[in-house]
């Protein structure tokens, strides 16, 4: 019976296994999440394994040849066992981890600022004036903030990372 199964990978070789379970007719998943890195106060984008160092490969261990295959592709670590057996898991898991997937396998980030939170901006013109999210952040990845400046209410388009979420307290 196929069942999904979790493989550890050697050190950022995820893309290579996954391609290599596919070339050989295994069905393979590695998920991925959109990253922000800062280097020098500017927000950066890339790409990074939401499980770094793990995949997972949908195949039937019953059959030994299917074992040896992947036990010894090129860049597997090794398989995730309990008691020497590969642990299965749920579909349900894989299902719901795609369901959050774009075209490309990225997991997008969550909405972390809804309607009416109070933040801060962290660079640019406006830097530390306090605000409130007037719109969640739509595809683009913009929020629309509402600034109070001296009795006048000011709009302002910012992107997500330009700004930080204040703390209630």
């Amino acid at each position: 019976m196929t069942n999904w199964y979790v493989l550890q990978t050697k050190p950022r070789r995820e893309n290579d296994v996954c391609r290599l379970f596919k070339q050989g007719g295994f069905e393979a998943f590695c998920p991925f999440i959109k990253d922000i890195f800062y280097r020098s106060a500017t927000a950066h984008f890339r790409t990074a394994p939401l499980f770094p160092s793990y995949l997972f490969v949908h195949t039937d261990f019953a059959e030994d040849r299917n074992f040896h295959l992947v036990k010894y592709t090129r860049g597997v670590n090794k398989i995730i066992c309990f008691e020497n057996r590969p642990i299965p898991i749920s579909d349900e898991v894989i299902k719901t981890l795609r369901s959050r997937a774009n075209d490309q396998g990225i997991l997008e980030r969550a909405n972390i600022f809804n309607r009416g939170d109070k933040i801060r901006v962290r660079k640019g013109m406006l830097k530390e004036l306090i605000g409130i999210i007037e719109k969640p952040i739509p595809a683009e990845g913009r929020v629309r903030v509402l600034l109070k400046l001296i009795n006048y209410e000011m709009r302002v388009k910012l992107h997500w990372t330009e700004v930080e979420k204040l703390k209630v307290a």
